[in-house]
């Protein structure tokens, strides 16, 4: 399986968050966030991203949960599922380190597997950055 690398940068689409009325400081949120892939794998150098995310925090910690869909400069899709732990820093920037995996795609990514690590934050209330490594296989 070939492995590769690759970051993005994006600006925050549209967010909700909503506090759960149980304990201190517990919220839900949702984030639509699209972005350009940068990889060291042609593959997908240059792939449009959205990322999809679910957060549950308690005091700033807590998991993320989503999917990513990359369309490629060709037009077949690749998609997939991530999970992550959430750490927000104390100007209020989030934080997630976690595990990615492809699920599916079209065209030459029809049968893809594959998976790796992901790292992202908040460098503004609305800017992302992140990093990922992983390998895949098209079968």
């Amino acid at each position: 399986m070939p492995t590769f690398s690759g970051s993005y940068t994006g600006k925050m689409q549209s967010q909700s968050i909503s506090t759960v009325p149980d304990v201190d400081e517990h919220t839900l949120a949702i984030a639509i966030i699209p972005t350009e892939q940068k990889s060291s794998d042609p593959l997908w150098e240059g792939a449009q991203m959205t990322y999809c995310a679910t957060s549950d925090t308690i005091a700033g910690k807590g998991t993320q949960r989503g999917y990513f869909v990359n369309q490629h400069p060709n037009g077949d899709r690749d998609y997939g599922t991530f999970e992550g732990n959430v750490t927000t820093a104390h100007n209020g920037m989030m934080s997630v380190e976690g595990a990615w995996q492809l699920t599916g795609g079209s065209g030459m990514f029809a049968s893809v597997k594959g998976g790796g690590a992901f790292k992202a934050h908040m460098s503004t209330p609305v800017d992302v950055e992140g990093s990922w490594t992983g390998s895949y296989e098209l079968t």
